[in-house]
């Protein structure tokens, strides 16, 4: 498995390799389903515990201003910014996830799996919420930075630590990966996401 690598490639380099699940506000999956989905032995997995309040480290607030000009007017509003503190508390982060067409912010991956992914429920209420406006018939598949994307990135410039992504385009059909982009979060969703357009839509 992907991940599996990922924890060879360090082994006997890092103190301790944790996998989180990220959830949103999704219910809470069982040791059988979180082994079954990370596919590897003796890693520490735990689910985004969204329901603690104790989960999370507030990072700060992104503007009404600000607000206004990525959604395009249409919010204003200030939103606090909180993650999981397991992000800030390490070292190093690995974002490891597919790319797929996504009806609220256009392109799923990358950043994505920290906000909405492992954030506190106030941007996951705004984001889906600029997402039903602007439509999911509007805004699935669109590349670029869309308006959901542009409040997900100002989030994620918040977090700080050093962070990569390893970012997945999977057939469909057969769960076949074809193509893998990793490096800076953004990057390797751009690259991916640019696949994901000829493969999937």
């Amino acid at each position: 498995t992907l991940l599996g690598a990922i924890v060879r490639s360090v082994e006997g380099r890092v103190r301790a390799c944790r996998a989180v699940v990220a959830l949103g506000t999704h219910a809470a999956m069982d040791e059988e389903a979180m082994r079954a989905m990370v596919g590897v032995e003796g890693l520490d997995v735990v689910n985004h515990e969204w329901w603690d309040e104790d989960t999370f480290v507030a990072l700060g607030t992104l503007a009404a201003a600000d607000v206004a000009r990525w959604s395009g007017g249409r919010l204003a509003e200030d939103v606090p910014i909180r993650v999981n503190r397991l992000v800030v508390e390490s070292d190093v982060t690995v974002i490891v996830g597919p790319v797929l067409p996504h009806e609220v912010i256009g392109f799923s991956g990358g950043h994505k799996y920290l906000f909405p992914g492992l954030s506190g429920p106030e941007l996951i209420d705004v984001t889906h919420w600029l997402g039903a406006l602007i439509t999911s018939a509007e805004i699935i598949g669109t590349k670029g930075i869309t308006p959901v994307r542009a409040l997900v990135e100002a989030a994620a410039d918040l977090v700080p630590g050093e962070r990569h992504a390893l970012c997945v385009v999977v057939d469909h059909e057969t769960g076949r990966r074809d193509q893998a982009a990793f490096g800076d979060p953004r990057a390797a969703w751009d690259e991916a996401a640019e696949v994901v357009a000829e493969t999937h839509i």
